[in-house]
C-alpha cells in the first residue's frame, strides 16, 4: 500500500530544489498518514490525536478542581496570562482623557484596618457596655473572592520550602522539577532500538556472488522504473533516526531529533509563564507527569519494538534499475 503510494517521485514542475524535496517530504507524510488511519480502522485502533485530546481534556479539568482547591477566583487560563497583563492594559485602557488626580490616601497597617472595621461594628447597651457584631464585620475592600471550594488545609500543610501551597514557589524547586519532567519525557520517548546492520559480505562472497548473476534471470513481475531515485531511497530507508542519530544529545542524552529540540525550547518558553501559579498545581503536575512515564517505560519493556533492519550494502556490478530472481 504505501509502495503504491509513493511511486510518484518529486514533481518535476517546481523549479525550486528545496521547495521540492519539502512537496514530496509532505506528500510522504501525507501516505504515512492515511496508512496509519486506514490500519487502525481495519484494528479499529483510536486515533493518537484523539487520545491526545482526552488525555489533555482530563489534564485541565484536574488542574481546575486543584485551582478552585487553592481558593483562586481566576480561571486558569487568567492565571496562565498573568504575566503579559501589562500587554492587555496597555492595548485596551487607554485613556482617552486624562484621569483627575486624586490624593494619595495614607497607607495604613493591618491591624490599624482591623480596628477600624471593628470600630464600625461597636455597639453600646444602655449599662454602657461595648460589644463588637463580629457578623457585621465586612470583609476588606481590595479582598478578591474566594472560591466556594477553597481548602484551608493548604495554606497550612504544604513542604518545608513551601508551606503555603495556594502560593507560587518562591524558590522555584517546583517549577524546576516540572520542567525536568517534561524534557524527560520529550527526550525518552518510546522509539525503536536502532538499526540492525547485516553483515557486509567478504570478498569472495561478493566474487561469487557476481559470478552467480549471469545465471540469474530478470523477474518482470516487478519493475523499479516506475520508481524515482528519492522514492527509492524513502522505501529503503531506515525508519529510526536520521543522519545524525548516532550522535547523543548534550553527549550524554539518547539522540533526539529537529522536532524534540522544538518542543524543549516550547516547554523552556512555557515555563516563564507559569512561575507564578499555585504550588499545588505543579504538585499534580509533576507525579502525573512520573506515573505516565513509569507506565510507558513499561510498556516499552513488555512490548519493545522491533528495530528495522537495514538493507545490506552489497556490491552490485549490475544495472540498478533492474531486478533479478532465480
Amino acid at each position: 500500500m504505501l509502495h503504491e503510494r509513493l511511486q510518484r517521485g518529486p514533481r518535476n514542475d517546481i523549479p525550486i530544489p528545496w521547495l521540492k524535496k519539502f512537496e514530496f517530504k509532505f506528500r510522504r507524510w501525507r501516505v504515512q498518514s492515511r496508512t496509519l488511519d486506514d490500519l487502525g480502522k481495519q484494528f479499529r485502533l483510536i486515533s493518537p490525536w484523539k487520545r491526545s485530546v482526552i488525555n489533555f481534556a482530563t489534564l485541565i479539568s484536574f488542574t481546575e478542581a486543584v485551582r478552585q482547591k487553592c481558593g483562586s477566583s481566576e480561571g486558569l487560563l487568567s492565571v496562565l496570562l498573568s504575566p503579559l497583563e501589562w500587554i492587555r492594559k496597555a492595548l485596551i485602557h487607554k485613556p482617552s482623557s486624562p484621569a483627575p488626580i486624586i490624593a494619595p490616601q495614607p497607607k495604613i497597617s493591618h491591624d490599624e484596618d482591623m480596628a477600624q472595621r471593628l470600630e464600625l461594628t461597636a455597639t453600646t447597651d444602655e449599662a454602657g457596655i461595648v460589644s463588637y457584631d463580629l457578623s457585621r464585620l465586612n470583609a476588606a475592600p481590595d479582598a478578591g473572592e474566594t472560591s466556594a471550594y477553597f481548602d484551608p488545609s493548604l495554606q497550612t500543610e504544604g513542604l518545608n520550602w513551601c508551606v503555603d501551597l495556594t502560593a507560587s514557589d518562591s524558590t522555584f524547586t517546583l517549577p524546576i522539577l516540572l520542567w525536568l519532567s517534561v524534557s524527560a519525557n520529550i527526550i525518552f520517548q518510546r522509539t525503536a532500538g536502532p538499526p540492525k546492520k547485516v553483515a557486509v559480505p567478504t570478498k569472495a562472497k561478493a566474487q561469487d556472488a557476481v559470478s552467480q548473476s549471469s545465471e540469474l534471470k530478470r523477474d518482470e513481475t516487478f519493475d523499479t522504473d516506475a520508481l524515482s531515485p528519492e522514492a527509492l531511497n524513502t522505501l529503503t530507508a531506515p525508519a529510526y533516526g536520521s543522519k545524525n542519530s548516532d550522535k547523543r544529545f548534550l553527549g550524554f542524552l539518547p539522540p533526539v531529533t529537529n522536532l524534540q529540540r522544538i518542543q524543549l525550547c516550547i516547554v523552556l518558553v512555557i515555563l516563564g509563564t507559569i512561575l507564578k501559579i499555585p504550588a499545588a498545581i505543579f504538585l499534580y503536575w509533576i507525579p502525573s507527569l512520573a506515573v505516565g512515564a513509569v507506565q510507558r517505560r513499561w510498556l516499552a519493556a513488555k512490548f519493545p519494538l522491533r528495530p528495522p533492519i537495514q538493507p545490506c550494502r552489497r556490491p552490485l556490478r549490475f544495472r540498478v534499475k533492474k531486478s533479478w530472481s532465480n
